[in-house]
């Protein structure tokens, strides 16, 4: 069975995205490093907010923390899918990150 990518993996397009990610990888990575290093700060800073909810008996502050940490994680789980996404040449390792997305 073939699972064609968007544009083909010798298309113009596909060729001309890939020189241009392995142009910039270096700038991209540090990018995604910048981004992770936010999250990462931010998943800290949800859950002192949410452990001093709990010793205050703040459960709808703690509720919403919990809310806000999920939604924090989610976006970190993505962010490493899609750095991994961009850099990975192997179609069948394309395609199994795309199904984790």
């Amino acid at each position: 069975m073939d699972f064609p990518s968007l544009y083909g993996p010798d298309s113009d397009h596909s060729q001309e995205l890939e020189r241009l990610i392995d142009a910039n990888r270096s700038k991209l990575l540090e990018s995604w490093r910048d981004k992770q290093a936010v999250l990462e700060k931010s998943l800290e800073g949800i859950k002192a907010v949410k452990a001093l909810a709990v010793s205050q008996s703040r459960s709808d502050v703690a509720l919403m923390a919990n809310v806000m940490g999920y939604v924090n994680v989610c976006s970190f789980d993505l962010a490493v899918l899609g750095e991994l996404l961009v850099f990975e040449r192997d179609p069948w390792k394309r395609r199994t990150i795309s199904c984790a997305l």
